[in-house]
């Protein structure tokens, strides 16, 4: 089965790795995966009535604050880190804080693209697989 590449299934996978993108502080990635999930969402639906629509433009309009936002060097120097793989081993979250409040950078709202959770669960050896 051939698929379109404007066919509307591909927005979930594409939700996903825009999640991924956007959790990696990968926001150039992000925003170009997010302007695809627009084009397909244009191409399907009815552009004025549509909530998903203006919810993904309204994302789209955070991740490009995001690019353009001046941060301090010790914010930069912890995403550059995470960016290059370096994570905490324990909960992997950010391995160097340096001196700011990480919780309180996160203005992108992620609920819209965040992966749902797999209706039934997969254990191998005790470790949960992920689902993102």
């Amino acid at each position: 089965m051939k698929q379109d590449k404007y066919d509307l299934r591909l927005t979930d996978t594409l939700r996903k790795k825009a999640y991924c993108e956007i959790k990696l502080f990968e926001y150039n990635e992000a925003l170009h995966t997010l302007e695809k999930i627009e084009t397909i969402l244009e191409h399907n639906l009815d552009q004025i009535h549509d909530e998903r629509l203006d919810e993904i433009e309204q994302l789209i309009d955070t991740v490009r604050a995001h690019i353009y936002k001046f941060r301090g060097i010790s914010a930069s120097m912890s995403k550059a880190m995470t960016r290059s793989g370096y994570r905490n081993m324990w909960d992997n979250e950010l391995l160097c804080k340096c001196g700011y409040d990480v919780d309180n950078d996160e203005e992108i709202p992620l609920m819209l693209i965040m992966p749902k959770a797999p209706q039934a669960k997969t254990k191998m050896s005790g470790h949960r697989i992920s689902f993102a």
